[in-house]
């Protein structure tokens, strides 16, 4: 019952995400059991910025683009994940010399550089809120309003 612009779940979810990094920071440096409820703890916010995040990035991607070319364009949207997957997998070779804290403190940053850009982009820039239909759908949709005016 409770509309939302797209762009501001976007930073919503960024903000948690990051924030279950926050969360990993404070983990000792060898941890043990009694730590198991912080790390599932960051596991939980990182899932719940991860359902804010996702299903956004579709609707932003399926209203914004032309339906012509919209598998192309879905098919694009999983690229960044690649990338960071493979960026990932790269740090994670190397991160025997990085300590822990270093690697949880690049995430936060990096997770809420990327919020703070969507929050610009939603709070100053403004999307003119169009979608694509065919005129058959557009004359179905809005027949009420082309008979009165």
């Amino acid at each position: 019952y409770i509309y939302s612009n797209s762009f501001f779940k976007l930073f919503i979810g960024f903000v948690i995400s990051a924030t279950s990094y926050l969360v990993l920071l404070t983990l000792p440096d060898n941890p043990n059991e009694s730590n198991v409820l912080i790390f599932l703890f960051s596991v939980l916010l990182l899932s719940i910025g991860e359902m804010f995040i996702s299903p956004m990035l579709f609707t932003i991607t399926t209203r914004y683009s032309n339906p012509k070319y919209l598998a192309i364009i879905l098919s694009l949207v999983v690229l960044p994940s690649l990338l960071f997957n493979k960026i990932t997998g790269k740090i994670s070779e190397y991160s025997v010399d990085i300590e822990t804290n270093v690697l949880f403190g690049i995430s936060f940053i990096v997770l809420f550089l990327i919020g703070l850009i969507v929050f610009i982009i939603w709070r100053f820039f403004k999307p003119k809120e169009q979608i694509y239909l065919p005129e058959e759908t557009r004359a179905f949709l809005y027949e009420d309003q082309i008979k009165k005016g």
